[in-house]
């Protein structure tokens, strides 16, 4: 959920008091769902003041600007999040990230706390890849975005220091995590090298066992 939807979590019952105390007494706007547009304009704006209070990153991260190139011939944004300094006995592991937003907003900084927080405790080469965002590219530009980042990555890994024989990793959050779940299928099948190792996947967007058929 790429807002904090008050109604939302009200709705939900057996809250924590602390956090019904927040909700009754913060101005917190409800979001519009019914003007993509502007929804995309104030989620822009939320981004920034995520990231203005993220901060610089810490001097044991170096964050780098990316694009990577898609199948009809688009360059697409990625940050790659890499230790400083990596000791030359360490194997750094490969984590790919993927952002939600409901595939209609969002941005490779929607994963940088948590590729922040890997570099830091795994000393992990993480890159958050962007893809190109609903309506205006409907499913499966998302897919196709996100297969051809995670090839674009498995090929770059050693240039950026990282081993993913020591863990190649694809995650995402919501959207991202459908994504990554996604994804996962199509490096099994279509024999991605090297070979993932896991799936992080936060609050996916997927079928709960209850729907799935028996036979799957």
């Amino acid at each position: 959920m790429p807002f904090l939807d008050k109604e939302y979590l009200l709705s939900l019952g057996n809250i924590e008091p602390e956090l019904k105390t927040f909700l009754d007494t913060a101005r917190i706007p409800t979001p519009n769902y019914d003007d993509l547009d502007a929804f995309k304009k104030v989620s822009a704006q939320r981004n920034i003041e995520i990231m203005k209070a993220l901060g610089t990153p810490p001097p044991e991260i170096r964050q780098t600007e990316l694009q990577y190139p898609t199948r009809d011939g688009c360059n697409v944004r990625a940050k790659l999040y890499q230790p400083s300094v990596i000791p030359a006995n360490h194997q750094s592991p490969l984590i790919v990230m993927f952002h939600g937003g409901g595939f209609c907003v969002g941005s490779p900084e929607s994963e940088e706390q948590s590729c922040r927080n890997f570099v830091q405790a795994f000393g992990a080469v993480c890159v958050s890849a962007g893809y190109r965002l609903a309506p205006e590219f409907p499913f499966p530009y998302a897919i196709h975005d996100a297969w051809d980042a995670l090839r674009w990555a498995a090929k770059k890994a050693s240039s950026w220091g990282a081993d993913p024989s020591a863990g190649f990793v694809v995650g995402g959050t919501s959207a991202g995590g459908n994504i990554s779940a996604i994804l996962a299928h199509l490096a099994r099948d279509e024999g991605l090298s090297p070979p993932l190792t896991g799936q992080y996947l936060a609050i996916p967007a997927v079928l709960p066992p209850s729907v799935v058929p028996e036979k799957y």
